[in-house]
């Protein structure tokens, strides 16, 4: 049986912002975590980041378990990743996708 991939390289180079300036660029980080943070502060870059290495199901399974995010907020990463994953990207600024409430 194939052991699941948990830890990643970070390239920060991929995101929008450096939300992880603790740690160094390619040191190893927790998948689940990576998407977590990412997705608190999510844009279109950094969508499409997580969405490119993790997949979509992924992304939106880690989303969905986290307490943290009100039920917009999830909604909305639902129609964005939708949008994402499901069209040619290079139009999309953060004024295409859904809103978040806040």
């Amino acid at each position: 049986m194939k052991k699941k991939k948990t830890q990643i390289k970070i390239d920060k180079s991929m995101f929008e912002f450096d939300l992880f300036w603790s740690i160094k660029d390619g040191s190893l980080v927790d998948i689940d975590t990576l998407i977590s943070v990412y997705s608190q502060y999510s844009n279109t870059k950094n969508m499409k980041a997580l969405v490119a290495l993790f997949s979509k199901e992924k992304v939106l399974s880690v989303i969905e378990s986290q307490d943290i995010l009100s039920d917009e907020h999830k909604i909305a990463h639902k129609i964005n990743i939708g949008i994402i994953n499901g069209t040619a990207t290079e139009n999309f600024t953060s004024e295409n996708l859904a809103p978040f409430t806040v």
